[in-house]
C-alpha cells in the first residue's frame, strides 16, 4: 500500500492491541450494563403495578395502604438484590467469552502469517505478468 510505510511493523500491532483492548472494555462493560437494565425494566414495571395497586388502597384503608407500600418497596428491594448477584454470576461468562475471542483473533492472526509465509520468496510468489508497452497499446483487441 503506497503511504503506509510508517504504519508497518511494532507501531501497526500496537494500535491493533489498543483497539482490541478498547473494544475488549467497552464489550466487558456494555454486556454487564445492559444485563442490569433489561433485569432492572422488569423489576420497575412489576413495581408499578404493584405501587398502582397501592394507591387504591390509600383511599380506603390507611394501614393496609402503609403495609401494600412496606411490601411493594421490600419485594422491590429484594428483587433489586437478586439481580446484582445474577449480573454478578454472569461476569465470568462475560469475561470467558473475551478470553475465547482473543483466542480466536490469535489463532487467526497466527493462521494469517503463516499462509503468507507460503507466498513469500521467488518460487512460491504468485506474481501477475509483467505489464508493457505491448499490453496496453493491444488491450481490448481481439486476436484473431
Amino acid at each position: 500500500m503506497v503511504g503506509a510505510k510508517h504504519m508497518e511493523g511494532p507501531k501497526m500491532h500496537q494500535g491493533w492491541l489498543r483497539l482490541g483492548l478498547v473494544l475488549s472494555v467497552v464489550w466487558f462493560l456494555g454486556v454487564g450494563w445492559v444485563l442490569w437494565e433489561k433485569q432492572d425494566a422488569t423489576i420497575r414495571s412489576e413495581f408499578a403495578g404493584q405501587w398502582r395497586n397501592c394507591l387504591f388502597l390509600q383511599q380506603s384503608n390507611r394501614d393496609e395502604y402503609r403495609q401494600c407500600q412496606a411490601k411493594a418497596q421490600a419485594r422491590y428491594n429484594h428483587q433489586q438484590a437478586e439481580i446484582a448477584k445474577r449480573v454478578l454470576s454472569l461476569l465470568p461468562m462475560d469475561f470467558g467469552s473475551l478470553v475465547l475471542s482473543w483466542i480466536a483473533v490469535g489463532l487467526g492472526v497466527a493462521v494469517f502469517r503463516w499462509v503468507m509465509k507460503g507466498f513469500v520468496g521467488a518460487d512460491n510468489a504468485i506474481r501477475p505478468p509483467p505489464l508493457n508497452a505491448d499490453f496496453w497499446k493491444n488491450f481490448g483487441r481481439h486476436s484473431s
